[in-house]
């Protein structure tokens, strides 16, 4: 199972990634609510046409619940752009997958 570390900032078709702290940022200086999708991941709208999606350990946490609960015994993750992740990701990683 392949894990998104980053945000994509979409406008229409458009889109420009994210790290953590990008991400976190911008919600302070927007004054953006969190809302979350049905499968659990973030976002937050701004400028009328921008919507950001991102990860945090709770959409994490949701992924590998699916990912252990469908497939107990996975070797292992992919994880993409990792560098710019919170700490709480290895956390929730760990807590999951820890054997």
């Amino acid at each position: 199972m392949g894990l998104p570390f980053y945000g994509r900032d979409w406008q229409k078709t458009e889109a420009r990634d994210l790290v953590h702290a990008e991400v976190q940022n911008m919600i302070k200086e927007k004054n953006a609510t969190v809302r979350r999708d049905p499968s659990k991941e973030p976002y937050f709208e701004y400028a009328g046409n921008h919507t950001v999606y991102f990860q945090d350990a709770r959409s994490l946490d949701a992924k590998l619940d699916v990912l252990v609960r469908k497939h107990p015994n996975v070797g292992g993750i992919a994880i993409w752009h990792v560098g710019g992740e919170s700490r709480a990701y290895w956390s929730s990683i760990e807590n999951k997958l820890g054997r």
